[in-house]
Protein backbone atom coordinates (compact mmCIF):
# COMPACT_ATOMS: atom_id res chain seq x y z
CA UNK A 1 0.00 0.00 0.00
CA UNK A 2 2.65 2.18 0.90
CA UNK A 3 4.43 2.27 -2.70
CA UNK A 4 1.13 2.74 -4.70
CA UNK A 5 0.42 5.64 -2.01
CA UNK A 6 3.81 7.16 -2.74
CA UNK A 7 3.22 6.73 -6.33
CA UNK A 8 -0.04 8.32 -6.56
CA UNK A 9 1.76 11.35 -4.72
CA UNK A 10 0.07 11.01 -1.46
CA UNK A 11 2.22 9.53 1.29
CA UNK A 12 4.52 10.93 2.56
CA UNK A 13 2.42 13.58 1.87
CA UNK A 14 3.35 16.54 -0.24
CA UNK A 15 2.94 20.30 0.32
CA UNK A 16 -0.46 21.48 -0.99
CA UNK A 17 0.84 24.01 -3.17
CA UNK A 18 3.40 21.47 -5.02
CA UNK A 19 0.80 18.28 -5.39
CA UNK A 20 1.16 17.51 -8.46
CA UNK A 21 4.18 18.45 -9.36
CA UNK A 22 5.22 16.23 -6.60
CA UNK A 23 2.91 13.33 -7.91
CA UNK A 24 4.61 13.92 -11.70
CA UNK A 25 8.29 13.78 -10.38
CA UNK A 26 7.05 10.59 -8.28
CA UNK A 27 5.63 8.76 -11.43
CA UNK A 28 9.47 10.27 -13.37
CA UNK A 29 10.81 8.40 -10.31
CA UNK A 30 9.11 4.80 -11.22
CA UNK A 31 9.48 5.73 -14.71
CA UNK A 32 13.63 5.21 -14.26
CA UNK A 33 13.18 2.17 -11.69
CA UNK A 34 10.95 0.32 -14.45
CA UNK A 35 13.90 1.10 -16.90
CA UNK A 36 17.12 -0.07 -15.13
CA UNK A 37 18.20 -3.71 -15.99
CA UNK A 38 15.89 -6.06 -13.66
CA UNK A 39 19.17 -7.91 -11.56
CA UNK A 40 20.12 -4.14 -10.68
CA UNK A 41 17.09 -2.03 -10.19
CA UNK A 42 16.16 -2.78 -6.70
CA UNK A 43 12.57 -1.99 -5.07
CA UNK A 44 10.61 0.50 -6.31
CA UNK A 45 9.38 1.91 -2.92
CA UNK A 46 13.22 2.76 -2.23
CA UNK A 47 13.44 4.89 -5.90
CA UNK A 48 10.72 6.43 -4.68
CA UNK A 49 11.29 7.47 -1.08
CA UNK A 50 15.12 8.06 -2.32
CA UNK A 51 13.79 11.12 -5.02
CA UNK A 52 10.86 12.63 -2.60
CA UNK A 53 13.44 12.87 -0.13
CA UNK A 54 16.49 14.53 -2.77
CA UNK A 55 13.72 16.97 -3.22
CA UNK A 56 12.99 17.84 -0.10
CA UNK A 57 16.65 18.38 0.41
CA UNK A 58 16.67 20.53 -2.73
CA UNK A 59 13.80 22.00 -1.55
CA UNK A 60 15.04 23.12 2.32
CA UNK A 61 18.16 24.81 0.55
CA UNK A 62 16.21 27.17 -1.48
Amino acid sequence: MATLSALAGIFPAAPEHAFYAEQKARIADADRWLGKAPETRGELHDALIDGILKRRDTASLN
